[in-house]
C-alpha cells in the first residue's frame, strides 16, 4: 500500500509540468523577435539617414563587437574602414576606433545602442541580450 502511494506522488509532477508548459505557451509574448528585428533595422536606417558614420578597422576588436550589435543590419550603417581609407581617417585626426561621427560631433570607443540613440536622436530599438551587452 505504501509503495503504491509513493508511486502516485512521484508521478504527480508529470501533469503539473504539462500544465505549466501549456500556461507558458499561452502567455508567451508573440512577435517579440520580429519587433526587435524591425526596430534594429529601423535604427540602423535612421543612423544612415542622419549621416552618422562609424570609422573603424578590421584589426579593432571593439569595432567587431560594435558591428555584431547590429548583426546583418550593419550593412545599412555608413562605415569607413580606415585600413583602406587612411588619408580620410588621418585627415579627421582619428587614432582610436571605433569612432562615430555626425557632422563635427564624435563619440570614440565602443558605444551602446542607448548611447548611439542619444547621440543621433534616432529611436532606440527594442533591446535583446545580444544587442544590450554593452551599456
Amino acid at each position: 500500500m505504501q509503495t503504491n502511494l509513493f508511486l502516485q506522488k512521484q508521478f504527480l509532477w508529470i501533469p503539473a509540468a504539462f500544465a505549466g508548459l501549456a500556461l507558458l505557451m499561452l502567455f508567451w509574448p508573440r512577435g517579440t523577435a520580429s519587433k526587435t528585428i524591425d526596430s534594429l533595422q529601423s535604427f540602423a536606417a535612421c543612423l544612415r539617414d542622419k549621416q552618422v558614420t562609424m570609422y573603424g578597422s578590421d584589426l579593432c576588436e571593439n569595432c567587431r563587437v560594435q558591428k555584431k550589435m547590429f548583426g546583418k543590419f550593419f550593412d545599412s550603417i555608413n562605415y569607413v574602414n580606415c585600413d583602406f581609407k587612411q588619408q580620410e581617417c588621418e585627415g579627421k585626426g582619428l587614432r582610436y576606433y571605433p569612432v562615430w561621427m555626425m557632422g563635427q560631433h564624435a563619440l570614440t570607443g565602443l558605444q551602446s545602442l542607448p548611447q548611439l540613440a542619444s547621440f543621433s536622436g534616432c529611436s532606440l530599438p527594442l533591446l535583446t541580450p545580444e544587442n544590450r551587452s554593452i551599456s
